[in-house]
C-alpha cells in the first residue's frame, strides 16, 4: 500500500504557493503611492498628499533607484565622484551607491546635476540598468522610429518596456511627473519581488504514507509554518481532499490529513 501511495501521490500532487502581489493595473497610482511609503521606498508631504502632478529631481529618482534595488548604501566611495554632489549631501550616499553598479554616469562633465529635473529617458535608463543589474538580464542595442528619444536611450528605453517597467510615451526627452515615478517604481518593485521569489525553489525529496489518512511530504528547504500549513496549497487533483497540514519541528516536513485512503 505504502508504494502504491507514493507512486499515485507523486504524479497527482501539485504544490502551489503564492506570495500576495497586487497587479500594478488593479490599483490606483495613488495607492502605489502609500504602498511605497509605507515601504519607506518614497517620502510623503507634510500634507500628506502624493502630489503626482509635481516633477522630480534627479537626486530623488537616485534614491528610489538605490531603494527598489536593493543597493549597498554603504559602497561609498573615499571622496566624492561628482564635483556638485558632496558626502554632506542628503542623497550622497544614494547617487554614490548608484554609481558603483553603473546605473549613474552623471552629465559627462564631473557633475551630477542633483537639482534638476529628470526625464522619462533619463529614469528609464536608471530603471533598465538597476533591472539588469539585480536579474543578470543584458540591455540590447535597439533603435526605434520614435523622434521624441535621444540616441543614447534607445536601448535602455526598449529594454525598460520590454522588460514591464514602464508604459509606452509620446515624447522621452521631456521632464517625469511624479506620477511617472511612482507608477514605474512600483512596477519594478514588484517585478524585483517577482525575481527574488523565483530564486527560491521548492521542490519535494519524498512523499511516502505510513496509513491510510496521512501523506508525508519532506521538502529540499524549511518553509514558513503559515504557507505549509495553508490546505489551500496543496492540490490532490480531486482525488483525496486535504483536510490538515501540520508543519513538523524540522521546517521541512508537512503532515497531510486526507480521507482514508482505500
Amino acid at each position: 500500500m505504502k508504494n502504491k501511495v507514493s507512486f499515485i501521490m507523486s504524479i497527482i500532487l501539485i504544490i502551489s504557493m503564492f506570495t500576495s502581489v497586487v497587479f500594478s493595473s488593479e490599483i490606483t497610482t495613488e495607492e502605489k503611492f502609500e504602498i511605497l511609503k509605507e515601504k519607506k521606498l518614497v517620502n510623503g508631504y507634510e500634507d500628506g498628499l502624493p502630489h503626482l502632478e509635481d516633477e522630480m529631481t534627479r537626486e530623488q529618482a537616485a534614491k528610489i533607484i538605490a531603494l527598489v534595488f536593493e543597493l549597498d548604501l554603504t559602497n561609498e566611495t573615499n571622496s566624492p565622484t561628482f564635483s556638485d554632489v558632496e558626502q554632506s549631501r542628503w542623497s550622497y550616499e544614494y547617487i554614490e551607491s548608484a554609481v558603483s553598479v553603473g546605473i549613474i554616469n552623471g552629465m559627462g562633465d564631473g557633475t551630477f546635476a542633483p537639482d534638476e529635473r529628470v526625464t522619462y529617458e533619463q529614469f528609464a535608463k536608471m530603471l533598465a540598468v538597476g533591472y539588469s543589474y539585480k536579474t543578470g538580464l543584458e540591455i540590447k542595442d535597439a533603435e526605434t522610429d520614435n523622434g521624441n528619444i535621444s540616441v543614447w536611450a534607445q536601448p535602455y528605453v526598449e529594454a525598460a518596456i520590454n522588460w514591464g517597467l514602464i508604459d509606452k510615451q509620446e515624447d522621452y526627452t521631456i521632464d517625469a511627473d511624479r506620477k511617472f515615478l511612482i507608477d514605474t517604481a512600483y512596477a519594478a518593485e514588484l517585478k524585483v519581488e517577482e525575481f527574488e521569489q523565483s530564486l527560491i525553489e521548492f521542490s519535494i525529496e519524498s512523499i511516502y504514507a505510513e496509513n491510510l489518512i496521512e501523506v508525508i511530504l519532506v521538502f529540499n528547504k524549511s518553509l514558513d509554518e503559515e504557507t505549509a500549513e495553508d490546505e489551500g496549497n496543496y492540490d490532490l487533483s480531486d482525488y483525496k481532499d486535504v483536510n490538515g497540514a501540520e508543519l513538523q519541528e524540522d521546517g521541512k516536513t508537512v503532515v497531510l490529513s486526507v480521507e482514508e485512503l482505500k
